[in-house]
């Protein structure tokens, strides 16, 4: 593949630009807002008693989310206008994805022109995890949108010649990557990435102290909270180790191949959720990577590390521990990290392509957009209809007179988060594991409501739900 350098003069934003980007993002808008999940994930069992207990107790919770502000803190703040509940949680990763649209136009504008920065954009308007996934409680939205602000203001710190939109644009740079960490310590993988942008370009790092004087005052500053706070400067990673169990024994937790294979899975094929989360851009960039010489295709390289690093970050986060070779958390949402620089690379390409063969790269891109539409409503039509019925039933729980009600582990949780406090005063019974200690458990109950079937947690799993066949016969009467 070929590569070119970033633009030394940057591109004018006219209006015209500023009306397309706003309608690109309303656009994005519109799609989510049609395929709202809302409430519904395993975490979300976390976040919001987090959220619970920073609103109530004025204190900052321990464990691995209270260096998160770039979550916590937007969310905070909606809680106290909307009140704590599902529209307050799930509104900050909206915002997030939506600025997410502008930031990539912008990107692609800056590095590839008009056509490019809409095709970019356009590709993660339709985006099948960003638009899933935007709806729901996942913090990730933060570090990809930092992430975006940081790498994005360093280039064009790079390209400007006046002097004081170099200073501004180098402050914005560190305070997006202070940011991004304090979304999630993964945001540190951004240093590696901007290390290589400035030394490819060590002849334009006029007034580079303004960037390397921001990253000092303000990672010093939470250094410095940290170790008051924790007894060590790096208080956030080890918070992450702790929570991901890589400070206790290992044992028994070997890396295995499916680990390492996880987030290559999610790029190229379909999870358990019936739809491509990243629609066939992977596949199309390969095609495209392969054809850059015979084609001359050139795009940026700082895409190309980018992506590449933020990769390798995810496949190989693997340590070795007491002789075992042990990785943490491997959670589909964390992939999200991948979203923005994989639509500005296939962007890049789809550009270069068109400079060469405008009906091929039209067509192509045009197919692209459709099928990832079509991977879009698909994905998150599985996570909209499951967590409905799980909110019919607790909507259902919180407007009749408490009793005794059975539920299974996942379901129970959600009511609790969904109708607190509507559900005091209610006695919560766990529905056993098996079929045959379920039948046993009803054959003892006297009375009470029992929720049966129904989609729990489609992303991560959840346990095997009750069956209606399993219920008492001639004992029970449908009431939803």
């Amino acid at each position: 593949a070929g590569y070119v350098d970033i633009a030394m003069t940057p591109r004018r934003f006219t209006a015209a630009d500023w009306g397309i980007m706003g309608g690109l993002m309303a656009a994005g808008l519109a799609l989510r807002l049609w395929c709202w999940s809302g409430i519904g994930l395993a975490d979300d069992g976390i976040f919001m008693p987090f959220l619970s207990m920073l609103l109530r107790s004025y204190a900052i919770p321990g464990g691995n989310l209270s260096y998160r502000f770039a979550w916590w803190l937007p969310t905070g703040i909606a809680a106290r206008f909307l009140g704590e509940g599902e529209l307050a949680m799930v509104l900050p990763c909206l915002a997030y994805a939506v600025l997410g649209i502008g930031l990539v136009y912008a990107f692609g504008h800056m590095l590839l022109g008009r056509w490019g920065g809409v095709v970019a954009a356009s590709l993660l308007v339709v985006h099948p995890f960003d638009v899933t996934f935007s709806t729901m409680v996942s913090g990730d939205f933060a570090l990809s949108c930092y992430s975006a602000i940081a790498l994005f203001a360093l280039l064009r710190a790079l390209a400007h010649d006046d002097p004081f939109l170099r200073r501004r644009c180098w402050t914005i740079a560190a305070a997006g990557m202070f940011l991004a960490y304090h979304a999630k310590v993964s945001g540190l993988q951004l240093f590696p990435i901007a290390a290589v942008i400035l030394v490819s370009r060590r002849d334009r790092l006029d007034g580079i102290q303004w960037f390397l004087g921001t990253l000092a005052v303000t990672f010093g500053a939470s250094a410095a909270v940290s170790y008051v706070l924790t007894g060590s400067v790096f208080g956030p990673i080890r918070a992450e180790m702790y929570a991901q169990g890589l400070l206790q024994s290992p044992a028994g937790r070997q890396v295995t191949s499916m680990d390492l294979l996880l987030y290559p899975r999610v790029l190229f094929q379909r999870p358990h959720i019936y739809a491509f989360l990243n629609a066939f851009y992977p596949h199309a960039l390969v095609l495209l990577a392969l054809l850059a010489w015979p084609l001359r295709l050139r795009v940026p390289g700082a895409l190309w590390w980018w992506f590449g690093v933020v990769v390798c970050g995810l496949v190989f986060n693997v340590q070795h521990i007491d002789g075992y070779w042990v990785c943490g958390f491997r959670n589909v949402r964390h992939s999200h990290v991948l979203v923005y620089p994989l639509c500005l690379l296939l962007a890049a390409y789809l550009t270069a392509l068109h400079a060469r063969m405008p009906r091929a790269a039209t067509v192509l891109t045009v197919a692209l957009l459709a099928s990832s539409f079509v991977e879009a409503r698909s994905a998150s039509t599985v996570t909209q209809t499951s967590f409905a019925d799980g909110r019919a039933a607790c909507a259902f729980l919180a407007g009749v007179k408490p009793g005794v009600v059975y539920l299974d582990d996942a379901l129970s949780v959600r009511c609790q988060l969904l109708a607190r406090p509507k559900l005091t005063g209610w006695t919560i019974h766990t529905l056993r594991y098996t079929p045959e200690q379920r039948r046993l458990q009803l054959a003892e109950a006297e009375t009470g409501y029992v929720v049966t079937g129904g989609g729990r947690e489609p992303v991560y799993g959840s346990p095997p739900v009750m069956l209606a066949s399993e219920l008492p016969p001639g004992r029970v009467e449908l009431v939803l």
